[in-house]
């Protein structure tokens, strides 16, 4: 449970988008028994970082503690190694019939799916891995909520990437509840000889409760594979330890289809040796910096290398849903987010999006949502190199380069530098930038006032889920000021709240002012 120590949060130099939806809120209170979530493990307060917040003064702290939770994490996945034989054996005789490999996700796990279709093309060097994620690849930039909440959406996009009879699916979802990937692996467990993997971090006792979560845990056409690694370092960012053990357990599987399956433990044993390996600490004046940066008013445009690139816009996205952030903006919007992401290279828009993906960009033309997620849209977020003048232009705009070098990565800000030396190859390069950068960024957020305890306080309730975890915040808080607030009281404030949200405002911290607290 959070810590009663601690003080008020400070506000940050940030823009909250309005987000109240009357059909959304109606929606939710009439399916809410459904999206209470607050039994789940990736929901729950890890005890490792629960004083995470009193050391915002202490970089160090901060980065040993997010280093702890992520060894607690790997320590949890080497306990399910023998799983992985089956999935890559069904991966390998799927692309050895001439099938192909889908990967669906969502939000975090969404960019992890194109992540790993991206490395596979890379690496292997063949296009029979097709990945998509929620609202499809416009998503990578902005999740688009509304898709989470939708079986149907799943399996439309399913079908409509062409999925067929003798094609495996391997559905990724961070806490094994979200409707949207459920539905990819309920239609594919009807159109497919194969039957779809369901990979998830919560304990089958938690989800069979939840309605949508019954009728995958108990459809004997799908295999579940369980990852449970315990909460997260910041309670409810699955975009942290959960998706690491995800990334690594089926990015190996899928990479190394064709080894043997003695080869496959020892390569996981040596994915997992050389993360714990890392010094997370060699990051503290990155954190000081940034942190510094936007204190200033300023801002920050990660410019990288295309082999590392959709590693860092994955972590730089993530931080506007995680944090109540603004979202990368477009090319005809002054107001800047925090931090951006470019390619080292000059190219057009369009050729710098086939180069992060490795492929061309799979857009949603929907007639029947009010949503723009077509190409086009995709297209208004410019990733050139040209940004950097772009953003310039507004505002003190400072660089950060990430170069995948022969033998290392190598990053710098201002006078900072580090080289994070590695001779493995680009998936393991992936996973040693989306860690540390993970802890860089959630770092970076404490300092700033935007995590109370190891409490996601600045949490921007845009889906059902999210509703509910704010509402749960909202009363955990106010015990910790020594209030009894029920449930309902707290929710009602949240409602309350999300209506005329100003820019800059945290919904959980204007409901506890509205009760008081």
């Amino acid at each position: 449970m959070p810590n009663k120590r601690e003080g008020p949060v400070q506000e940050g130099p940030f823009f909250l988008p309005k987000i109240m939806d009357k059909k959304l809120v109606k929606n939710f209170l009439d399916n809410q028994k459904e999206f209470k979530l607050h039994h789940l493990t990736t929901e729950s307060y890890h005890p490792l970082s629960k004083e995470l917040s009193l050391y915002k003064e202490d970089t160090y702290k901060l980065l040993s503690i997010f280093k702890d939770v992520d060894l607690y994490a790997l320590d949890k996945l080497k306990n399910y190694l023998d799983l992985a034989i089956q999935l890559k054996s069904d991966i390998h005789e799927t692309i050895k019939s001439g099938g192909k490999v889908f990967l669906s996700g969502c939000g975090a796990t969404g960019r992890l799916s194109l992540s790993l279709e991206f490395l596979y093309r890379k690496i292997v060097s063949q296009n029979d891995v097709i990945s998509f994620m929620a609202g499809g690849d416009y998503a990578l930039i902005k999740s688009v909520e509304s898709f989470e909440d939708q079986i149907d959406f799943g399996s439309k996009q399913l079908m409509e990437l062409g999925f067929s009879d003798n094609d495996l699916l391997i559905a990724i979802t961070e806490g094994g509840e979200t409707s949207f990937v459920i539905g990819t692996a309920l239609k594919a467990s009807k159109v497919s000889k194969r039957s779809p993997y369901f990979i998830y971090c919560n304990p089958d006792s938690e989800l069979v409760h939840l309605k949508r979560c019954q009728a995958i845990l108990s459809n004997d056409r799908v295999n579940k594979i369980n990852l449970t690694c315990g909460p997260m370092a910041i309670s409810g960012s699955t975009r942290m330890q959960a998706t690491t053990v995800q990334q690594i357990f089926v990015g190996a599987c899928l990479l190394y289809n064709e080894i043997s399956d003695s080869q496959l433990i020892k390569r996981l044993n040596k994915i997992i040796s050389s993360l714990e390996r890392l010094n997370y600490t060699d990051l503290c004046e990155f954190v000081n910096c940034e942190t510094s940066i936007y204190k200033a008013g300023e801002v920050v445009t990660y410019s990288c290398d295309t082999d590392l690139a959709i590693c860092v816009l994955t972590d730089t996205t993530e931080r506007s849903p995680t944090f109540s952030l603004k979202g990368f903006e477009t090319v005809d919007d002054n107001k800047l987010s925090l931090s951006y992401l470019v390619l080292n290279k000059k190219i057009s828009v369009e050729q710098a999006w086939h180069s992060l993906l490795a492929r061309e960009p799979r857009c949603l033309d929907w007639k029947n949502i009010n949503k723009d997620l077509t190409i086009r849209a995709l297209y208004q977020f410019d990733i050139s190199s040209k940004s950097i003048k772009r953003r310039s232009s507004l505002k003190i705009n400072n660089i950060f380069y990430v170069e995948n070098n022969l033998e290392s990565i190598e990053l710098s800000l201002k006078k900072h530098k580090v080289n994070i030396s590695n001779n493995d190859d680009l998936f393991m390069r992936h996973l040693i930038l989306k860690v540390l950068l993970n802890s860089l960024s959630s770092a970076i957020m404490v300092k700033l006032g935007r995590v109370r305890s190891n409490i996601m306080s600045y949490v921007k309730p845009s889906n059902f889920k999210l509703i509910d975890r704010a509402t749960r915040y909202v009363a955990d808080l106010a015990k910790m000021a020594g209030h009894d607030i029920s449930y309902a009281s707290a929710q009602k404030a949240i409602l309350d709240s999300m209506e005329n949200l100003e820019d800059g405002q945290s919904v959980v911290l204007k409901a506890l002012s509205l009760l008081k607290v």
